[in-house]
């Protein structure tokens, strides 16, 4: 039978889109330098950091459900529980990021202290039930996973510059002390929230080499069981794939 020859041309077409389909070749190839006004891509692996953010929550209004005890017996019901109402926070935040270059991920962990309005209501079963305002301070700590969108984003050898909305699922758990004014102690002192967040971040970096230092901001609007502003502020560093 008569043997079929692959002609010079269509050989080597055949390898040129082979190596134009090989990710590591997309990888290493150089992005555009100068201003994006609308990041749309490519997607690609770019960078890993690890960051410390201080982070403030300074007028937050909770939804959270009433925590507290009951005590029924035959001939009354004895409780005392207690809501806690708005609160203010500020700790430090741990966490890393993913860039793919047309948006990030990135999970963090925080830690911190609390300040809140809480009231207590109360009854022993033989007097009517008291309302007393019962302030409440404690520990606290949550994590947050997020993605960013680097809308906004200039690229030269030694900056960086990038500015977009970031939208986060947060946890936060909250503990305290029983009231003083309890008649009796809550066998449970914790409570956690689950919450939304979205707000714009900037983030200004330094190359060097294919290591980088970072300056971020960003200001979240929280949602849901937590609702409020959110100030973050850290410095992060990283490593260019």
């Amino acid at each position: 039978m008569p043997r079929h020859k692959m002609s010079a041309p269509l050989l080597a077409a055949l390898l040129l889109a082979a190596q134009a389909s090989n990710p590591t070749n997309l990888r290493e190839r150089p992005l555009p330098e100068g201003m994006q006004w609308l990041n749309l891509g490519p997607v690609r692996y770019r960078d890993v950091e690890l960051r410390a953010q201080a982070v403030r929550g300074p007028d937050i209004r909770t939804d959270l459900p009433e925590i507290g005890e009951y005590v029924v017996t035959p001939f009354m019901t004895e409780y005392s529980l207690l809501k806690i109402g708005d609160l203010e926070y500020d700790g430090l935040s741990i966490g890393t990021s993913w860039d793919f270059n047309a948006f990030r991920l990135s999970a963090d962990f925080f830690f911190g202290d609390y300040e809140a309005e809480g009231t207590l209501r109360y009854s022993t079963g033989m007097q009517p039930e008291t309302v007393v305002d019962s302030p409440l301070e404690g520990d606290t700590l949550g994590m947050r996973f997020g993605i960013e969108w680097p809308a906004v984003r200039y690229l030269s050898p030694g900056f960086e510059l990038d500015f977009g909305p970031a939208f986060g699922v947060n946890w936060q758990h909250l503990t305290f002390e029983t009231p003083a004014a309890s008649p009796f102690a809550f066998s449970d002192t914790n409570q956690n929230a689950f919450f939304g967040s979205f707000g714009p971040r900037l983030t200004i970096r330094w190359n060097l080499g294919r290591a980088f230092v970072a300056v971020e901001a960003e200001v979240d609007w929280l949602f849901d069981t937590f609702a409020g502003r959110e100030d973050r502020f850290g410095i992060a560093l990283g490593y260019r794939f």
